[in-house]
């Protein structure tokens, strides 16, 4: 078991000066004062001695650093860059999954005091979507109200983006203040229970520490929220049986985007693609790259008659 002491605010692994057999002695460092260094055995006993960074040399060259904090059920987190680590008390590594499933069997009672929000998740797509902008459009803020004022969040609503990148975005800003800011022209064309699941994962990353974004910490948080609310994922059934103009009617009416090629194809995507994008589709597939090419448009209509935007070199 790897052991560490604690050196100018850092934990640090220490490597004895005298080997007792197989074993290492304890190190005898000692701090400016003459005192001997706190000693832990593993990231658990970090975690019982309150948490701290810890210091790690590479083989390549600097450092790596983990942080380790404790959670509110008992458990620990080991961050670091790149990845998330829960583990038990006892130093056991948690599975992410089960370990969300365990804590949502110990939430709190369910919140029912969002009606906007509650309306928003019991309306089916087609409704949804079939109700005017404007309607949506009040009851999305209203519902985002609600929602920062049952989790207790700071936040504050900014407004509108016309051409935002993704469906919503949480600001941190520098004199501690917290906004969100929800895309229209992607929010307009998405389902009620996507556009629910949207607000309460902005409010979610409002809730914690900028730094958290979409680690394990985020995720427990959005679990809880979901369970408090009362929402599940949706699990469509029928997918598997639909046929293909079924899903492509659907895609007409989620899907931001749509593109046509000289020969009329007709397509719908998710996301702006960032390179050109040529049809394959019978007689494109023996055109030239520049013939064969897609033009990519806002899917604003909801139907075959896409108004294209100019195409982007």
């Amino acid at each position: 078991m790897t052991r560490y002491h604690l050196s100018n605010g850092v934990w640090k692994r220490y490597r004895a000066v005298t080997r007792t057999g197989y074993g290492v002695a304890y190190c005898d460092t000692k701090d400016a004062d003459g005192n001997r260094l706190d000693h832990r055995t593993g990231l658990e006993g970090i975690a019982a001695a309150g948490g701290g960074v810890v210091e790690r040399a590479l083989v390549t060259g600097g450092y790596r650093y983990t942080s380790v904090y404790n959670n509110a059920d008992g458990t620990f987190t080991a961050e670091t860059e790149s990845k998330q680590l829960i583990y038990a008390a006892d130093g056991t590594q948690l599975r992410a999954r089960k370990y969300r499933e365990d804590l949502a069997a110990k939430l709190p009672e369910k919140i029912s005091v969002t009606p906007k929000f509650q309306a928003i998740l019991h309306t089916g797509d087609k409704e949804w979507l079939a109700l005017p902008w404007k309607k949506r459009e009040g009851l999305i803020e209203e519902a985002l109200d609600e929602l920062l004022e049952v989790f207790e969040s700071e936040a504050e609503f900014e407004g509108w983006s016309i051409r935002g990148q993704n469906l919503g975005t949480t600001r941190f800003w520098k004199t501690g203040e917290v906004s969100i800011i929800l895309a229209q022209d992607r929010l307009r064309v998405r389902g009620a229970h996507q556009v629910a699941d949207t607000l309460l994962h902005e409010v979610a990353h409002s809730i914690l520490p900028a730094r958290q974004l979409h680690g394990s910490r985020w995720w427990n948080k959005f679990a809880q929220m979901k369970e408090q609310v009362g929402m599940s994922d949706p699990v469509d059934e029928a997918a598997s049986t639909k046929s293909k103009e079924e899903r492509l009617a659907e895609a007409r009416l989620t899907w931001p985007f749509g593109g046509v090629c000289l020969q009329g194809h007709r397509f719908y995507i998710q996301h702006y693609p960032k390179t050109t994008l040529r049809c394959n589709r019978g007689v494109c597939r023996d055109l030239s790259p520049e013939r064969a090419r897609i033009r990519i448009g806002n899917n604003t209509e909801r139907d075959l008659n896409l108004k294209l935007a100019p195409i982007r070199r």
